[in-house]
This record gives structure tokens, sequence and C-alpha cells, in this order.
């Protein structure tokens, strides 16, 4: 769903504007940092990866990419390799990415980049044929991909960089074991721009003052996921998550968003149920009940937004590995309807605990 919002995104300003696109190559090498000793394979492989970008420079047309200082739009292949070809495999991705600028020089830059679409593995687990094999439990996950990126401008159209990063696999429990592959890499690539737009040409509104039609708002949304529950073949039961709380907008581009949600665990339920003999219906439902407090971040880039989150459990039920959750999400906001006071959206998000991931979940919601 990733993949959807920000390759459709990533094409249609592609198509409007023929200038200033341009295709990078990158190589990375790295390793596989084994982040728990739950995993029972033993890294010590080096790991490499190959990525295509095809990119999109803005440089104002729009004026949401004036606020956020021209960030870059790609849309990347990446050809992974584990290091291990015979029990982790290789893996071929699609990425959707984003490149903040962190800073600009005449002839240097230093870019923040996030990226994240889905991938298919060669090898994954399989209690007979692959058991130590356990960081991944299917051969389709998602990829998600942080890296600082720096550069020198050989000449307005070839650029050389280099930089460091870390890439993430999971399938976000919904097929186990899932404890993730994250590497930890290195790169060194160039740069192609046939047709640059000098930055002194970049395009800015004098007039424009970064303040937002009002300040304050609200938003809701309803969410689900799935998870594998038990060892990797086991059922798998939903998760619905409900969330809602007010929102203080910064600027046009950049809110806070604050407040309650829910969580309704099926696994959990049946799970306690089966281990626990006598207990009552509130019982059960308590223990597969979470609520929590949250506080998060949306950056806005037109009608895609970054929504990163941060919560603690009020009621935490069963089976919380620890007080604290992140999550990580894209949103996609539909046009506004003119009859209409809200926004509707829809969105992908992905739960966390530290660096294990706990699901993925669909949603749909509506800011006023």
């Amino acid at each position: 769903v990733i993949f959807i919002f920000l390759c459709f995104f990533s094409l249609n300003v592609l198509a409007q504007v023929p200038t200033n696109w341009g295709i990078e190559n990158n190589f990375h090498i790295g390793k596989i940092a084994k982040h728990t000793d739950k995993v029972l394979y033993d890294v010590h492989n080096i790991s490499y990866a190959w990525e295509t970008n095809v990119f999109f420079q803005t440089y104002g047309k729009d004026k949401w990419s004036q606020y956020q200082r021209y960030p870059t739009l790609g849309l990347a292949l990446v050809y992974y390799h584990s290091g291990d070809a015979e029990v982790l495999g290789q893996s071929f991705s699609i990425m959707p990415n984003l490149s903040l600028p962190l800073l600009r020089k005449p002839k240097g830059f230093i870019d923040f980049q996030v990226g994240t679409g889905l991938g298919y593995f060669t090898k994954f687990y399989n209690e007979v044929h692959n058991p130590t094999a356990n960081f991944l439990g299917s051969a389709l996950n998602n990829i998600t991909a942080f890296r600082f990126v720096g550069g020198y401008d050989i000449n307005e159209n070839w650029r050389i960089q280099t930089g460091i990063g870390l890439t993430h696999f999971s399938n976000g429990s919904a097929q186990k074991p899932n404890y993730g592959i994250n590497t930890v890499s290195g790169l060194i690539g160039m740069r192609f721009i046939p047709n640059a737009v000098k930055r002194e040409a970049f395009l800015w509104d004098e007039d424009f003052i970064n303040i937002p039609k009002k300040r304050w708002g609200f938003q809701l949304h309803l969410d689900m996921a799935y998870r594998e529950t038990g060892a990797n073949g086991g059922p798998r039961f939903p998760v619905y998550i409900a969330s809602l709380g007010p929102e203080f907008h910064f600027n046009a581009v950049n809110r806070m968003v604050f407040g309650i949600e829910t969580e309704y665990n099926v696994g959990v339920y049946h799970y306690i149920n089966h281990i626990y003999e006598g207990l009552t219906e509130k019982e059960l439902r308590s223990a597969a009940y979470r609520l929590t407090f949250f506080v998060a971040d949306e950056i806005m880039f037109g009608n895609i937004s970054i929504y990163l989150l941060t919560g603690v459990y009020l009621h935490q039920g069963d089976k919380i590995p620890l007080p604290i959750y992140n999550k990580l999400s894209v949103r996609y906001y539909l046009p506004e309807l003119k009859k209409s006071k809200g926004q509707f959206f829809v969105a992908v998000y992905l739960k966390s605990h530290l660096s294990v991931a706990e699901y993925i979940a669909l949603g749909a919601g509506c800011r006023f």
C-alpha cells in the first residue's frame, strides 16, 4: 500500500515536469545486525546491495515543495544479497523514496532519505529445510530504509555521493517467525541529471507567509491488522485499532497530533482463553484490550504525509513486550470535497517495540 501511494505520487510528478529528473546508481556494503538472541543464524558474512533510483528534484512549482525546501522524490529498484545465498537468500525490491535536504552548498549537499516499499526474498524460514533462517517467515516483506547521503557536484549534470544507512525487512508478524533483518551499510554512487534546473532558478513566492489557515483541528481513524499466532503456520487473528485526538498546526506543512488510541487483539483473547481456565468474558476481553496515549508529528508533502508516533500504554492487557511503542505511517489524503467539512485519508502503519515489529495495519480516517 505504501508502494501504491508513493509510486503513483512520484510517477505523477515525473509525468508533469520533464525537467530536473535524473537517475542514480548506488552500491551498498554492510552487515546484518543480530539485534536479538532469539535469531538462530550466526551472522558472519558481509552483505551488499545495488540500487537504481529514478528521481525528480522538486524546484518550487508546487507550493508544498517550497515549504519543505525542495525535497527529491524517487522510485528505486533494489537488489540485496544477504551474504549467505543458501540460508538467507537474496531479495528484489521496489521502493518509493523521499530525500529531505539538510545542507545545501554551491557544489555539495547532505540529504536525509527515507524509503519504503515491497521486497521479495528467495529464502525464508522453513522448519524442515531452512530452520535457522528465523529472521523472516515469508517471501514477501516490507522494505524500509533510512539514510544520510552527502555528495559533490562535478558539474550541472554529474554528481558523486556517499553515505550511511539502515535497511529493514519485515512482514509485520503477518507470518512468523518475524524478527526482521536490519542491515547497517555504507554506500557510494553517482547521479546523473540530464536537464537540471539551476539552483538560482528555483521558484519562491516572496509574498507567502508559512502560516496555516487554522491552528487547531481534530482527526480520527480506524485501522485493522492481521497477526499470526504461535509458531510458523499458526492461525491468523485480526487486531482492531481506533484513534482520535486534536491536532495543532505549527505551519502549513507540519502538525502535532495527540490523543487516545485503543487496540483489541483477537489473538490474545483466544490465547488467554486457551491457557487459563475459569476466566469470565469480561476478564478475557480486558486481557485483549489496550489503551494508550500518543503524541505524533505529521509532515506534509502535497497529498502525502509521513506520520511518526510514540505512545505509552495506559491499560496494557496481556503480552505487551514494552510499555512504549512507535509507529511509522504513510498517509494519502484524498481531494477535498466541496460540501464536506473534513478531509479523508487512507494509510498504512508499521508498529514496533524498539526494533521488533508487531504488525502492519491498513486504515482510513478523517481530519476536521
